[in-house]
Formats: structure tokens, C-alpha cells, sequence
């Protein structure tokens, strides 16, 4: 199963679509965007197999990258910068059966949302959009199965 795009587009939402039902409030610091980036990323990423015990720290790991943005960084540095070390910290942590996963090459390609835009004020086909990348983006890991008659890969 691929990663989640639904339960992450939905976390997301909490924090930053005040359009969406399930909106509770703005993410306003630095510190509640990280929080819920990092958070959305672990729920999409439950459904990534074979079992990975290394999701909760992918998102400490995500969320340390996210809050160390700084100013005049390009659009989206901190966020794609966030999701590689997701992906580098969440790779030797594949259960049953065992596998150690190699990056994917780059970051997502995050800008190529931007033209989606928040269309009646929304930013949910954004989420949406920036969700689906994303899901392609984890499929480009390569894992290494460790153990079992045949050690392989898998894309």
C-alpha cells in the first residue's frame, strides 16, 4: 500500500484550510506548521509496506528540519528539505519483512503545486496536489529486503 493521501490532506486541513469542515484553528508560528507537517507526513506514511518502526522519529526528524528555516530561503526549501529527512530517517526501518530502503533520489517537486493556486479561497486542492506528489515521490525509494529465501527490490 502506498502512502495515505486522505488522512494526510485531512490533518493538514486542521491547521491550514479555514474553507474545510474539519478546520480547528491557523497554524500561526513556525512551530504549529512544523507540527503539522510532520504529523499529516506520519499519518500518510502508516500506510507504506512492508511495516516501518521508524515513523515517529521521520517526524521529529521533519519537523527539526522545518523549524530550522530561515529567511530568503526558496518557496517550499524548508518543506521539501522536511520530507527528505522523513524519508533518510523512516529508510532502515522496515519490519516484516526486513528491508533497508535507499532515498529517493531528490525532494519533491513541490513548486509544481503552486500553480493549482486556493481556488475560492481554499487551499485544499493545493494539499491535495502537494499529498499525490508525495505518494509518488516515497514510491521512487528503492528497499533492499534482507531476509527471506530471495532478497530483492522493490519500486
Amino acid at each position: 500500500m502506498p502512502f495515505l493521501v486522505s488522512p494526510f490532506v485531512r490533518k493538514l486541513q486542521t491547521k491550514l484550510d479555514n474553507r474545510a469542515s474539519n478546520f480547528i484553528s491557523p497554524a500561526i508560528t513556525v512551530e504549529e506548521v512544523a507540527e503539522v507537517w510532520s504529523a499529516a507526513t506520519g499519518l500518510g506514511a502508516i500506510g507504506i509496506i512492508p511495516l516501518n518502526g521508524m515513523i515517529a522519529p521521520a517526524q521529529m526528524a521533519m519537523k527539526s528540519v522545518i523549524l530550522t528555516t530561515v529567511p530568503g530561503q526558496p518557496p517550499h526549501q524548508a518543506l521539501k528539505d522536511g520530507f527528505v529527512a522523513f524519508q533518510t530517517v523512516m529508510c532502515p526501518g522496515f519490519l516484516l519483512p526486513p528491508a533497508i530502503g535507499t532515498p529517493a533520489s531528490s525532494p519533491p517537486p513541490i513548486e509544481s503545486c503552486d500553480p493549482i493556486g486556493s481556488p475560492s479561497g481554499t487551499v485544499t486542492p493545493w494539499l491535495l496536489c502537494v499529498g499525490n506528489l508525495v505518494q509518488t515521490w516515497f514510491l521512487q525509494q528503492m528497499l533492499t529486503y534482507t531476509a527471506g529465501p530471495t532478497p530483492g527490490t522493490w519500486l
